[in-house]
């Protein structure tokens, strides 16, 4: 009789991040402090404080944790101690550059801290495409608009360091009317017209990403740019889901829920359309098993999101 193995895949990410996040998180009375933590070097480290009606959370009562990115948990990822009132986290040697929630149980609760892993600058695009043309910072800042003839007031745009491909950042500005909007991401216009404050963008690939909102108006028929606002961010791969099958017995990989369309590839070739992947491997070896969905259920029609799956295929 065929064995079969069951392999359940990583949730659906959600397709649009908050570009304001709250400054403390918290289920019950159980309070996280700081309740978003940045890793830009993998020497880094980071003091989360547990309190619970204010009092600190002894260690004895903390009982354990998660390192999520969409429901898989990548615990080896992160390095935790405990401490009476307070947890110590930091990159591990296997840290992968990414989003994750670090859900921590304790006797009072659970708490959850979100924890973004750039692990590095992002270049600046005025440096980059000054490099790339030859064009001086100020010729090239002048063309971004970034010279500013004057000021409205002071506009910022906040993102999550870190984003999955297939997510789409969706970012809206308050415009004064009349005015003409201009998106640009890395150095390219990706949008402009009259009013056009919201913004849509599916990233497609990985990679370090500029974005850049410019408002200009007409003034006795010159174009004056009134404000404008730079943002970065990185976009990466979800971390690969290990999975071990032996020689000859078959393995589902489910999809990611939420997703209409899927297209399964191994080592790099189709293999199926179909939403769940049955699969057995003849000989020993590691086989990269990926799937791409599309089509989501909600959300932008461009969203999409690629698993992959690092299969050890074992001998009997």
């Amino acid at each position: 009789m065929k064995k079969t193995n069951c392999l359940h895949t990583v949730g659906a990410l959600c397709a649009v991040m908050a570009l304001c996040l709250p400054a403390a998180l918290s289920y019950g009375a159980v309070l996280a402090d700081p309740a978003k933590v940045t890793f830009t070097s993998p020497q880094q480290s980071a003091m989360v404080k547990l309190t619970n009606d204010g009092a600190p959370i002894p260690a004895t009562d903390i009982r354990g944790w998660r390192f999520i990115a969409s429901d898989h948990d990548y615990v080896h990822m992160l390095t935790v101690q405990k401490m009476d009132g307070a947890l110590k986290i930091a990159p591990s040697a296997t840290m992968e550059v990414g989003s994750y929630d670090l859900n921590i149980e304790t006797a009072r609760g659970t708490v959850k801290v979100q924890v973004f892993a750039p692990l590095s600058d992002v270049p600046d695009v005025v440096e980059k495409i000054a490099a790339l043309t030859g064009l001086s910072e100020r010729k090239v800042k002048e063309r971004l608009g970034l010279m500013a003839a004057f000021s409205r007031e002071d506009t910022r745009i906040d993102l999550p360091p870190v984003y999955y491909e297939g997510q789409t950042l969706e970012l809206g500005m308050v415009a004064k009317p009349g005015h003409l909007c201009s998106w640009f991401v890395n150095g390219d216009l990706a949008a402009e017209g009259p009013e056009q404050n919201n913004f849509s963008y599916t990233f497609k690939e990985p990679g370090d990403y500029v974005i850049n909102y410019i408002e200009s108006k007409s003034d006795n028929g010159e174009i004056k740019s009134a404000t404008s606002a730079t943002a970065r961010t990185r976009v990466v791969p979800m971390p690969a889901v290990s999975a071990e099958v032996a020689v000859n017995a078959e393995m589902d990989f489910a999809p990611p829920p939420g997703y209409q369309k899927h297209l399964w590839r191994i080592d790099g070739r189709e293999v199926s359309a179909e939403p769940v992947l049955k699969q057995s491997f003849r000989e020993p070896g590691i086989h990269a098993v990926e799937c791409l969905a599309t089509a989501p259920d909600t959300g932008p029609a461009q969203g999409f999101l690629r698993i992959r799956y690092s299969a050890t295929v074992k001998a009997l």
